[in-house]
């Protein structure tokens, strides 16, 4: 924080744009704070208003991590907490169990969590002797994320790593359980045909698994993209509708596209039940999405697919049409956006990037 000589409220909202591009957002708020004296009233306000929220979503964290670990602890599940930071972007707690992991999956479905990474029992037989841990997701809240580690974090050579199989890999076929080690092949198949392809995204690609954008900070996004009843907004991977629908609520016609068919039917259910006209829902690849009449493209997954698909996205939409993306994660961008803004809202924190077509 030291380079920074101005403090308007610009200066302070590029400064916490850079902080969570580059993974200090978390101390360069406490800088921030820490000589609040020296900012100007709106740039104390907002810094106020992150602080608060960002402590809210902390506590939040430990409070529902104390309450899984309760949970499992009952059950007989071993079980610690990895310690929050005092300041955080989303409501994320991190356990670690030593024994049970059958019993703490139960748990976690009755509660209603599932996992990020859609999977059959085959998939899962492989993936669980793969990785050390996984992420899932509040079913009633997908903003809400639970890392769970069942086992000792391993220092593999980056061979093995190379060839561990990912989530597109156990995702691209339903082995039997039995043949679980089957998903070793289909990750040797899949890196052949990435070095044929010389692209990760052509030809049956993955964008990784579905991310919730907080409801809050949609309609500021959109926002940023100048979206007016004119546009067509497609967003990449819709999950359960919300930005379609925010979409079509501003007087847009909003399209998703999403693979997982329950995603599907659930968000083609909530455009039932808010009667509006101008939103709908295609089941499929997002890789495969139409997108010649689309004016405005939301797309929100890991930072890495974004940055593959932008060059190819830039290409295919027509002139005057924008991209929007928003990030929690450090992220470096292969094309420079026309513009970041930090949004915020009471049930998040995030920075949001465009690119302009033409």
């Amino acid at each position: 924080m030291e380079q920074i000589t101005a403090y308007g409220a610009p200066d302070v909202e590029a400064a916490l744009v850079d902080a969570m591009a580059n993974g200090s957002f978390g101390s360069s708020l406490g800088a921030l704070v820490e000589r609040s004296g020296e900012l100007d009233d709106a740039s104390r306000a907002l810094v106020d208003r992150v602080e608060g929220l960002s402590r809210g979503l902390a506590d939040a964290t430990r409070s529902e991590g104390d309450r899984i670990a309760a949970m499992f602890r009952e059950a007989g599940i071993p079980t610690s907490i990895t310690p929050s930071e005092e300041r955080k972007l989303h409501v994320f707690p991190d356990l670690v169990i030593s024994s049970g992991l059958d019993r703490a999956l139960e748990l976690l479905d009755a509660d209603g969590w599932y996992s990020m990474i859609p999977m059959g029992d085959g998939a899962w037989a492989g993936y669980r002797r793969a990785h050390n841990g996984g992420v899932f997701i509040k079913h009633d809240d997908p903003t809400r994320r639970l890392h769970l580690s069942w086992a000792p974090k391993r220092d593999h050579h980056k061979l093995v790593k190379l060839l561990t199989p990912q989530a597109p890999d156990v995702t691209a076929m339903e082995l039997p359980t039995f043949l679980w080690p089957g998903y070793w092949v289909i990750r040797l198949g899949r890196l052949v045909k990435e070095q044929v392809s010389r692209n990760k995204l052509v030809g049956g690609g993955d964008l990784g698994p579905s991310l919730a954008t907080p409801r809050g900070l949609i309609g500021p996004i959109l926002e940023l993209a100048g979206t007016t009843s004119d546009d067509v907004v497609v967003d990449l991977g819709s999950g359960d509708g919300r930005v379609v629908l925010e979409a079509a609520r501003l007087g847009a016609t909003g399209r998703g596209v999403e693979r997982d068919a329950g995603l599907v039917q659930r968000s083609r259910r909530a455009i039932a039940e808010a009667g509006v006209q101008r939103a709908t829902i295609i089941e499929g690849s997002a890789l495969d999405a139409q997108l010649s009449d689309a004016t405005v493209v939301f797309v929100f997954v890991a930072p890495k697919f974004v940055a593959d698909l932008l060059p190819g996205l830039l290409a295919k939409l027509p002139a005057g049409a924008r991209i929007v993306t928003h990030q929690q994660q450090p992220v470096a961008w292969p094309i420079e956006p026309a513009a970041a803004e930090l949004v915020v809202a009471d049930d998040g924190i995030s920075s949001a990037y465009l690119w302009r077509v033409g």
